[in-house]
């Protein structure tokens, strides 16, 4: 399962596609495509488009194309057209307190969370393991795009893992550079440039450079898995309800939400085995009258979702847009920072650990 098997390459098929928002027709940039149960997956660029190699093994399978914030679609890979572009129209996810549905699935939905978090050990593929992935990310200021790059990397997943009392974890993911495969414009407002405006002073020593948004989407990332499998009062609090009930080909979801003072958190998972298919946050920073916190800080919308593959689940894709602004009499800004990783397949490959990407090495080879 870790290594490339050649041989299958030879008899894969070659797709595209154009990714557009099904009421504006226009395209949808890092719109996530994927062979459903395999590793296998792409995402596509600016202009909403993207090619995957499909195996022929999987040539009878179903793809599925999902993007935060609109409805997940699922086609049969057979009615696919292969000598020119498939056109993939996704419909905007617009759910209402006010239309969720009433469902009973004979425990509440505490319940049902609780079991899931306690079979995360069984569900989870629970070694370390290694795997090609793509990072994208841009950069909107004032509601203008100015900075974009994409990235292959190598990433260091860290599984799940079993230990005795409260040494259960999950470690923190590493990544380092392949190439950098696009890369254009720059950003307006560093976090110096910023405190310089607000005439803001560092309580400590001023830093070096801007806080790079890779090294924070990792954090985010690990912060919030270990909010909802470890440190669980965010899980276990609140009034929990079951929002949606659903199937794909033949497994049911149940969608697990819960709203509270403008936050949202949602969880997708098979009913029967307990497999979470995603995981979905919307945090909104409160305002304290610091402006300077919320420029660093600000809104966060999360998303991560899991490969299934042989019973076990592994990192699939994880989406993260953080929305800043300063808003006085003097100054109105605002910065939106949106990254997304994209896991591709596993590889029985080492990295090079010179090329481990930490907020210095992204100084010196992406924020010039």
């Amino acid at each position: 399962m870790f290594g490339l098997l050649t041989n299958q390459k030879l008899f894969a098929q070659t797709y595209s596609f154009s990714i557009l928002a099904g009421e504006t027709n226009s395209p949808i940039a890092y719109a996530h495509i994927q062979v459903e149960g395999t590793l296998y997956g792409a995402v596509s660029d600016g202009d909403g488009r993207c090619k995957i190699q499909i195996q022929a093994k999987d040539l009878d399978g179903q793809l599925i194309i999902s993007y935060m914030g609109f409805q997940s679609l699922s086609i049969p890979i057979a009615e696919l057209k292969r000598d020119e572009p498939n056109f993939i129209q996704l419909k905007e996810s617009e759910i209402q307190l006010a239309e969720f549905k009433v469902i009973d699935i004979g425990v509440s939905p505490q319940e049902f969370l609780q079991q899931t978090i306690d079979l995360a050990d069984k569900t989870f593929y629970t070694k370390d393991y290694t795997g090609l992935a793509t990072y994208e990310e841009q950069i909107i200021e004032d509601d203008e795009p100015n900075f974009n790059y994409s990235m292959e990397v190598l990433i260091e997943a860290q599984g799940f893992r079993t230990a005795k009392g409260k040494n259960k974890y999950v470690g923190n993911d590493k990544a380092y550079l392949i190439n950098v495969s696009q890369l254009w414009g720059s950003q307006k407002y560093s976090l110096i440039s910023v405190a310089e405006l607000i005439q803001f002073t560092f309580p400590f020593d001023k830093p070096e450079g801007d806080d790079t948004y890779f090294t924070q989407f990792f954090t985010l990332k690990n912060t919030f898995e270990k909010a909802l499998f470890i440190d669980s009062k965010m899980v276990f609090t609140g009034d929990w309800f079951f929002e949606d009930l659903y199937s794909i080909s033949e497994e049911i979801f149940v969608k697990v939400t819960k709203v509270s003072a403008g936050s949202r958190v949602s969880f997708e998972i098979d009913r029967n085995t307990y497999h979470i298919r995603s995981i979905e946050v919307i945090s909104p920073y409160k305002d304290d009258g610091n402006l300077m916190r919320s420029y660093t800080r600000g809104d966060v919308n999360f998303r991560i979702d899991y490969f299934k593959v042989e019973g076990k689940s592994y990192l699939k894709s994880v989406e993260i847009v953080k929305q800043s602004s300063i808003k006085s009499d003097s100054v109105n800004l605002t910065k939106q920072n949106r990254g997304k990783l994209v896991f591709h397949r596993l590889v029985d490959e080492k990295p090079d650990k010179k090329m481990e990407i930490d907020e210095q090495f992204i100084r010196e080879k992406i924020y010039k």
